[in-house]
């Protein structure tokens, strides 16, 4: 058996995995790659909250379930982008420029995609393949990854020696579930 590492191209899987990432996350803190993990960890958040007071209400037909998952997705999403223009007219005075706003935009799009896979699982669910009931719990633990590997990231970036990122990866995910609780007691 061969232990060499699967390659496409010119490329292991592996390296363009950790290139993606890098590319995706960088090597170094930047304002921008924080706003855009927050506003993931945002729709992120309201995704859950949204699948998981679904799943708890039950008698949902999958294309209603799919529809609210998305307005709630594109909702938040839309009141971070609101959000953030608000904040730049208060902070320097100006409307944001085209280059703000498309910076704005691209992050708006990656919290967007939070949803893909949900949305995805309960396409399924429409199309027969699953019911509707099995969609909203694989959908509430893709977003439960979601979140684990969004604090692993957080944490990841810091310079805290590992028990204090042990430490903040426990109180980041109580703090994500207490989050969660509320919006699914707030339902």
């Amino acid at each position: 058996m061969s232990t060499a590492p699967i390659t496409t191209g010119s490329a292991s899987i592996g390296a363009r995995l950790r290139d993606a990432f890098r590319r995706t996350f960088g090597t170094r803190p930047s304002p921008y790659r924080a706003a855009a993990l927050k506003e993931r960890v945002y729709a992120t958040l309201t995704g859950l909250a949204i699948v998981t007071t679904l799943t708890l209400d039950g008698h949902h037909a999958p294309a209603d379930a799919m529809v609210t998952l998305a307005a709630g997705v594109i909702g938040i999403t839309g009141a971070g982008v609101v959000a953030e223009v608000i904040a730049h007219q208060v902070g320097h005075g100006t409307y944001p420029a085209p280059r703000d706003l498309a910076r704005m935009l691209r992050i708006a799009i990656g919290a967007l995609t939070s949803a893909a896979l949900p949305l995805v699982v309960l396409t399924a669910a429409t199309l027969g393949l699953l019911q509707v009931g099995d969609a909203l719990l694989i959908a509430i633990t893709l977003y439960f990854f979601a979140l684990v590997l969004l604090v692993l990231i957080a944490a990841r970036r810091t310079q805290l020696s590992w028990r204090q990122q042990l430490t903040s990866i426990a109180v980041l995910a109580g703090a994500g579930l207490v989050a969660v609780m509320v919006l699914v007691l707030g339902h």
